[in-house]
């Protein structure tokens, strides 16, 4: 599986898809390719065998011959003569090879794996690190693309592009399919793992029916959260970042489900809805009303949906509760044969809602809206002042050269006094952490995550001090103000007298310019 990012069609484009797929040329398929067989040979030099590098640094270099071993064998696997003794070389019979000796075996090693790596066919027209096509519908996109997805490609596949016409792309969305990070190949988690940390969101999606059993699946959520939330402020987080999709909330065994929620101790035990639907069932099997005792098993497939996805929802959050710090894991239990099936056929908006669709969707939004909203502030606070104060000062100027004619641009000082009273707060800070990784122990009897009690004991600590270096500012910053008015004051006065607007222009224009800096 190749990273995969879908994006909003183009205004220039005419057909219903475009595929763009970034891949190495055949200068950086060539460095890659010496960079893997090195990191793949490091662990096995005889400073490493010996025993004398740090447990960390042994580790380190284990961790990268493996990632190295899992790209080479997906794409030279079908070579002949490839394997790991092929890539150990000498290493493999000798403590104590010469260093020199090893840096030209290796160079050999690389040089041919890259003339196997020149016989690769790539794809009709694939030139230059970049490959282009249009396609109809899905089917055919699924067939292009394939192209770059098979073993011997991918590895050296960096990226593909799809742009299509869908509404949740509309508001500035760009949605990746990543490889899951408990793939069994070590590269495409490595690729995922370094592509996740440049998203705003990231949805970790899983069937439903083993999102609470499958341990690959906590696995990979705890890891995500551990990464990117952690350390986390709970009082700076505005949005959790991880969010959990399970998909086929609508395939369910009915029979399984009464068991575990209409038992005792069930979440329907006492459901006075299930009570109801199981008379209804029960009546028309009696009087053999065909239409009824599918409605009434429908009903009670409904109630047993709604049950499960509560049931996982709760699971999922109490799972993962000791590592969110905002309190709240989001979780969607998505249909998308309900969200199809009623949304054409304008069947019940019940069950477009129970299908979760519009709810995601609405998440997803959400994230979009928070950066555009963001760019409105920053422009109503910094850059729009800043463009009407150098409007102002041109008009002013223009104005001066021809008395007789009045500025041909409106007065700005309303519109200007109108921003100066908007909320200066409009931005909430927000603190990311940092130092997330190898920070958490654990044995049998303990757990602990050494690096949020350090960032929480750093917290309480430097609270005080932080405060007082925040009042100091404020004074140094309120000085500053009060020698750059007065600057201000003499270039008026070298200007030779400027006007009352124009010296209000010209001070708007640097107080604009002051608060762009401070969100800097």
């Amino acid at each position: 599986m190749v990273i995969t990012e879908y994006h909003y069609r183009r205004p220039e484009q005419r057909s219903p898809i475009t595929i763009e797929v970034e891949y190495l040329s055949r200068a950086s398929r060539a460095e890659l390719i010496n960079d893997l067989v090195w990191n793949y040979r490091q662990f096995y030099l005889p400073v490493v065998e010996s025993g004398e590098t740090s447990p960390e640094e042994h580790r380190r270099f284990s961790r990268e011959s493996d990632h190295a071993w899992s790209a080479l064998e997906t794409a030279f696997k079908h070579c002949d003569g490839f394997d790991e003794s092929f890539l150990q070389g000498s290493l493999a019979d000798s403590m104590s090879a010469d260093e020199e000796a090893v840096q030209e075996e290796t160079k050999r090693i690389a040089a041919r794996l890259i003339e196997w790596a020149d016989e690769i066919e790539w794809p009709a027209g694939a030139e230059g690190g970049l490959w282009s096509t249009t396609a109809q519908d899905a089917a055919e996109c699924w067939t292009k693309t394939r192209l770059f997805t098979s073993n011997s490609v991918w590895p050296f596949t960096q990226r593909i592009r799809i742009y299509i016409d869908a509404q949740i792309l509309k508001a500035g969305i760009v949605l990746a399919d990543l490889p899951g990070l408990q793939d069994t190949n070590l590269a495409r988690v490595r690729a995922s793992q370094k592509y996740i940390t440049h998203c705003d969101q990231i949805l970790v999606v899983a069937q439903i029916g083993r999102a609470i059993t499958d341990d690959s699946l906590h696995s990979s959520l705890k890891d995500i959260i551990k990464q990117h939330m952690a350390t986390e402020l709970e009082s700076t987080a505005r949005r959790p970042r991880v969010a959990v999709v399970c998909t086929r909330s609508d395939d369910i065994d009915v029979a399984d489900a009464f068991r575990l929620f209409c038992g005792a101790g069930g979440r329907l035990e006492n459901s006075t809805a299930m009570q109801a639907a199981r008379q209804e069932l029960s009546a028309a099997q009696s009087t053999g009303d065909f239409m009824a005792l599918n409605a009434a098993k429908e009903r009670q497939r409904v109630l047993l949906i709604q049950a499960r996805n509560d049931h996982v929802t709760e699971g999922l959050q109490e799972a993962c509760l000791s590592q969110i710090h905002t309190g709240h894991l989001p979780v969607f239990c998505v249909s998308n044969q309900f969200y199809q099936q009623h949304s054409e056929m304008g069947g019940k908006q019940a069950f477009i809602q129970l299908s979760q669709i519009p709810k995601l969707r609405q998440f997803c939004r959400a994230t979009a809206a928070d950066g555009q909203l963001a760019e409105v502030r920053n422009f109503l606070n910094s850059s729009l002042p800043q463009l009407l104060s150098s409007i102002d000062l041109w008009a002013i100027g223009y104005a001066t050269k021809i008395a007789a004619v009045q500025p041909v641009l409106p007065d700005t000082r309303r519109l200007k006094q109108l921003l100066d009273r908007a909320p200066t707060n409009l931005y909430a800070s927000q603190y990311h952490a940092w130092c997330v990784h190898n920070g958490e122990y654990e044995t049998r009897n303990l757990k602990k995550n050494w690096n949020a009690e350090i960032i929480d004991r750093m917290r309480s600590e430097l609270e005080s001090a932080w405060s007082l270096v925040g009042q100091e500012f404020n004074n140094t910053l309120g000085e500053l103000r009060d020698d750059l008015a007065g600057i201000i004051d003499e270039l008026a006065m070298e200007a030779g007298g400027m006007s009352d607007r124009a010296y209000e222009s010209f001070a708007a224009g640097v107080n604009g310019q002051q608060q762009k800096s401070a969100k800097i």
